[in-house]
């Protein structure tokens, strides 16, 4: 008989029905496929899998958990080279999952390279992917948000025709019940994870991950104020995931005092990275500077100081 907790709206809703394919049953494979937009949620639902012991291969890895190996496979075309790395992790894991945002775009490649998956789709409110996708990306709003909803059309009508088993999950609901959540997972994955993997998969969901959040912005940098010697501030600087060369902040005691271009020669970084990336600027001489002052070092765009810094003056 229903009581007054099953009206609350928990966010997770199952769909559809188990398919066959040519021989295979539904004990035949276990494959789950997390479908999502970019910044909608995928990594949430990858991350709870990861942590009930489910396999999300062989290059997959915190905080994003995507198995790049498959995912650039697919990408790039080759399915039947996909097939042969899904059969590879099938057959050595009881379970498989994939998760790659891009994918749902085109999610007939998925049920060329799956053998009858089962998918987890995930929905969050479109402002907040564009508004993160502006924050991390430097993206604008409004087309984000249009992106946004032409990609959940296409999840609409990819249930409606093909009729997949499915489970669709509320991203903002399951930050509210996690419980809920990880054990509509693990009944809809027919996984059986020790109590520890389930209290790590409740632990692991968290509005706001840090290292989400640092990994995945298109202005993380890295580099090192190497020192300043002779009034000469030099060091280097790069970004992550851009190829153009980054510009420095030079802060004496917190105040700006330069921006200068890591574009300068090394050889060993060049060597490393593939670019130029050292930086150096000379201290204004009518700057008066003395022992214990501050000398600072961030990439303009960045929230975050370069290793090393900020050094004192000795």
């Amino acid at each position: 008989m229903p009581d007054r907790e099953s009206l609350v709206n928990k966010g997770v809703v199952s769909f559809g029905s188990r398919r066959g394919r040519g021989s295979a049953t539904s004990t035949d494979v276990n494959q789950v496929v997390v479908i999502g937009t970019a910044r909608g949620g995928t990594s949430l639902v990858a991350g709870a899998l990861h942590h009930l012991g489910v396999y999300l291969g062989e290059k997959s890895s915190p905080p994003v958990f995507e198995d790049v190996r498959l995912a650039r496979t697919i990408e790039k075309g080759s399915l039947d080279e996909a097939k042969d790395i899904v059969k590879e992790y099938s057959d050595r894991h009881p379970v498989l999952a994939f998760k790659r945002p891009s994918v749902i775009d085109n999610l007939s490649v998925i049920e060329k390279v799956f053998d009858c998956p089962r998918y987890i789709f995930v929905y969050k409110d479109i402002f907040s992917i564009s508004n993160r996708n502006s924050i991390s990306m430097l993206t604008d709003v409004l087309p984000g948000m249009e992106r946004a909803l032409k990609q959940y059309r296409n999840t609409v009508s990819f249930l409606r025709d093909v009729n997949p088993e499915a489970l669709l999950v509320s991203y903002e609901k399951a930050l509210r019940y996690p419980e809920h959540f990880v054990d509509r997972v693990i009944e809809f994955c027919g996984i059986s994870p020790t109590p520890k993997q389930v209290e790590a998969a409740r632990k692991f969901i968290n509005p706001e991950p840090r290292q989400y959040l640092d990994v995945s912005r298109v202005t993380k940098s890295q580099g090192r104020l190497a020192g300043v010697k002779d009034r000469v501030v030099h060091g280097w600087a790069r970004y992550v995931h851009r190829s153009v060369h980054a510009e420095v902040n030079i802060l004496v005691n917190d105040a700006l005092v330069a921006r200068v271009v890591a574009d300068q020669p090394r050889p060993d970084l060049d060597k490393r990275f593939g670019q130029s990336c050292a930086f150096s600027f000379t201290l204004p001489e009518d700057m008066v500077v003395q022992k214990g002052d501050s000398v600072r070092a961030r990439v303009s765009d960045d929230v975050l100081d370069i290793s090393n810094s900020p050094i004192k003056l000795s």
